[in-house]
């Protein structure tokens, strides 16, 4: 007779296979989240914290990290934006593109045709 409370299975901390669940998160998450992120620019700070918490629950899950540890380190392993810089960077880079950007970011930006 056990005298506590066995869990049947250990929480994995670690993923089992990196690359599916990056594939995955890439498929489902992080598209969605760069489709037309350039219309959010004035929305307010409450929807992109809920945008940022999606991000951050996606890296948690491709990178291992627990809920206690930081992850700033966790979005830099992935070179991923947070959500706010990903928006500032589509905005300089779109102008840059149309030739609304000063000349300095718009040497930055160069049209690549295949």
């Amino acid at each position: 007779m056990l005298k506590y409370k066995e869990k049947p299975f250990p929480l994995l901390l670690t993923p089992i296979l990196p690359p599916l669940p990056l594939a995955v998160v890439h498929a489902f998450i992080s598209s969605h989240l760069d489709y037309c992120n350039s219309l959010l620019t004035g929305v307010n700070d409450g929807l992109l914290q809920q945008l940022q918490s999606v991000q951050n629950a996606a890296a948690r899950l491709v990178t291992g990290t627990r809920q206690c540890e930081h992850i700033t380190p966790a979005l830099r392993q992935l070179h991923w934006l947070p959500v706010r810089q990903c928006i500032q960077y589509k905005l300089a880079s779109l102008g840059a593109l149309s030739g609304l950007a000063p000349d300095y970011l718009a040497r930055t930006f160069q049209v690549m045709e295949f």
